[in-house]
């Protein structure tokens, strides 16, 4: 229950950008699907080798069986960048307003409270907690 309150909390300061951290999750999926097929042409070409053994002339199709693991591997590779750009474009949007909706909470605060606490340490608290919210959320 409490994750699922977190991830909606995030997802109120992505803003109509929302839709690139569901984007960056399926095309992840997507990527780890594509990681496994080269895998199993790798296992067709030995399957196909082990099957006409001695003679290897017979292996018709292991040129093709390897080229298609060889493209998989570049589209399952593209495919992970780009769910890593939607991801990261996603965290440093969600960080940028949680940074300007905590500025606009600062600026309504009392002048004094400022002045205590300090200019730099409260920029300093601002700017730690919007980039540690950024890690946590490619961490987890």
């Amino acid at each position: 229950m409490k994750k699922n309150k977190n991830l909606s909390e995030l997802m109120s300061y992505a803003g109509k950008h929302r839709y690139l951290t569901y984007l960056s999750l399926v095309l992840s999926v997507i990527s780890a699907i594509l990681t496994l097929l080269p895998f199993v042409f790798i296992f067709f070409i030995i399957k196909e080798v082990i099957e006409v053994a001695p003679n290897f002339s017979e292996a018709v199709n292991v040129s093709r069986n390897g080229w298609m693991a060889v493209i998989f591997a570049l589209i399952a590779i593209v495919v992970y960048i780009c769910g890593l750009m939607c991801s990261h474009m996603s965290a440093f949007r969600i960080a940028g307003n949680m940074r300007k909706t905590m500025m606009s909470h600062i600026a309504k605060l009392p002048l004094g409270f400022i002045g205590e606490m300090g200019s730099g340490k409260i920029r300093r608290i601002v700017n730690e907690s919007s980039a540690a919210t950024r890690s946590a959320k490619q961490s987890a």
